[in-house]
Parts: structure tokens; C-alpha cells; sequence
């Protein structure tokens, strides 16, 4: 890829291995460097694409965890200081939960369920008798 992105075309740097363009066709050498050229595949040198990629839906999958988390806990600390030393009902959890799930982009109901001390099915219960 380096000698093609200095110039080189692909059917050049093809007969220049040894072997005649000729054999597997011009146009299947200039679609594998398409393929190559194209975005998804930039990885970085010894890196296969595909790897990035996971590790990139793995690095999202967390971020998008760990925001709900802070968002459910925000919530929670405000809740504990309107109510100072009481108990939160899960009522209140519940819409918490319900308010933050509408405001926050990708917000993991699970995750709040878990970081509050709610089940989730008692949340989508709560839900269904709230509508």
C-alpha cells in the first residue's frame, strides 16, 4: 500500500513481483487495492482490521456503560440529598431511571436497574402501570 499511495499502480507493483497481470486480470488487481483503499480498512501496520474494529464496539459498549452509571448515580445523589437520611422508595428509582433512560442518549436501563438496587423487571412492571 505504501508504493501505491507514493504512485505506483497496482499493475506495476503486480509485475513487479515477478508475475504478468495478465494472469489473474488488471481489473481483479485494481478491485483488491479498491477494497484495501477503502476507510473501514485502515488499520494501523500489523494490525488486522477487524481487531480494530472490536476493540472500537468494545471501547463504545463500555463508554456507553460507564454513562450510565454516572447518569444513574447523578440522579441518585440528588434524590439522597431532597430526601436527606430517608430511604429512597424504588418508586422514586424508578423514575429516576425513567427520566434519565429519556434524557440521555444510549442509556442503559440494565445498568441503572443494577447501579440502583432495582430489578429490571420490576422497572418495565413500574413502567407498564405508569402508562
Amino acid at each position: 500500500m505504501e508504493r501505491y499511495y507514493a504512485g505506483e499502480s497496482p499493475a506495476a507493483i503486480f509485475r513487479e513481483t515477478g508475475l504478468d497481470p495478465s494472469l489473474i486480470g488488471y481489473k481483479r488487481i485494481e478491485r483488491s487495492i479498491a477494497r484495501w483503499r477503502h476507510p473501514g480498512n485502515s488499520a494501523p501496520a500489523g494490525v488486522e482490521s477487524s481487531h480494530v474494529a472490536a476493540d472500537h464496539r468494545a471501547v463504545r459498549q463500555e463508554n456507553r456503560v460507564l454513562r450510565s452509571k454516572v447518569a444513574a448515580l447523578e440522579g441518585l445523589v440528588k434524590l439522597a440529598n431532597a430526601r436527606s437520611n430517608a430511604v429512597v422508595r424504588k418508586g422514586r428509582r424508578f423514575e429516576l431511571i425513567e427520566r434519565v433512560r429519556e434524557s440521555v442518549p444510549d442509556f442503559s436501563v440494565s445498568v441503572a436497574c443494577k447501579t440502583l438496587g432495582v430489578s429490571e423487571g420490576g422497572y418495565y412492571r413500574w413502567r407498564s402501570t405508569k402508562e
